[in-house]
């Protein structure tokens, strides 16, 4: 019997399959160089593009490993019949988080939107590394539901990315904000929603459980 909420993995699936094509095409086919996105940047005298090439391509490298790890640890069939390959799936995700806090660090000391937008880089990157070491220590301490709440908290955060563009494009083409604006908006907001969704659906099936 399929159990409640097993259903999401397909969209979570669909959803990190065509992040990770999209986000691969564009910015290491489409526009190795980022030239597109650095015409909104305001640059200082301290920026070296070079070192911010390289770590933005390992920052979105480690992000889309974090992206694609995450639903496979959500299948139900790996947990249980194959334990040695969910902590393996386990341990991808949450190394590639960890690794990529200081080139996400760095590369939002550049953001696009200043100093406000850089702050909202760095709450988010607070919020990510809290969310995943929760998950890590609770499954540590074998507080498996614990960690299983952490897990769908973590990943809510890993995809803030795609929220950040959803809400960047809707108020940018939606209501007409410039794109600046939007974009300062989008970083603080979008681990906002995804947080709040994450924190519906775990109310959600707690209720259901109760019933």
């Amino acid at each position: 019997m399929r159990t409640k909420g097993s259903w999401l993995i397909y969209p979570l699936f669909f959803i990190a399959l065509m992040w990770a094509l999209h986000t691969l095409t564009k910015n290491f086919m489409t526009d190795p160089e980022f030239s597109k996105f650095l015409l909104n940047k305001t640059i200082g005298e301290d920026f070296n593009r070079d070192v911010w090439t390289v770590l933005i391509r390992v920052h979105i490298i480690l992000a889309v490993t974090a992206i694609l790890a995450g639903p496979l640890g959500f299948v139900k069939k790996i947990r249980v019949k194959r334990p040695g390959l969910h902590r393996l799936i386990g341990k991808v995700y949450i190394g590639s988080i960890l690794l990529n806090i200081l080139p996400a660090l760095y590369v939002a000391l550049h953001a696009t939107g200043g100093i406000v937008a850089t702050a909202g880089f760095f709450v988010l990157s607070a919020v990510w590394l809290y969310t995943t070491l929760k998950a890590y220590t609770t499954i540590r301490k074998r507080q498996v539901a614990a960690h299983r709440r952490w897990m769908i908290r973590s990943y809510a955060i890993t995809l803030a990315n795609n929220s950040l563009y959803v809400i960047n494009l809707v108020l940018e083409k939606g209501f007409g904000f410039e794109y600046v604006t939007a974009y300062v908006i989008a970083v603080w907001s979008c681990w906002m929603v995804n947080l709040f969704l994450a924190e519906s659906y775990l109310k959600f099936r707690k209720n259901g459980q109760a019933a």
